[in-house]
């Protein structure tokens, strides 16, 4: 059974998170102004963990759907 609140995350910022995936978030300590390239290694119940720049963060999961769009592959 999906998480009620994934779910609501999902439906209103319109991507779905999985680890081993890449997407583009605001990390302050990396850059202040733009967004980075970051990889989701682990989700929790409360947070997502990731590397950027050979660093692992963590960041609250309702603050990084605010913040992130998901990068897909082209074909």
């Amino acid at each position: 059974m999906p998480c009620p609140n994934c779910t609501g995350f999902e439906k209103l910022y319109g991507f779905h998170l999985e680890k081993n995936a890449y997407y583009m978030t605001q990390v302050d300590e990396v850059k202040k102004c733009c967004p980075s390239k970051v990889y989701v290694t682990e989700i929790t119940a409360m947070d997502v963990i990731f590397t950027c720049e050979g660093k692992t963060f963590r960041m609250n999961k309702k603050e990084f759907y605010k913040s992130s769009w998901r990068l897909y592959d082209s074909f």
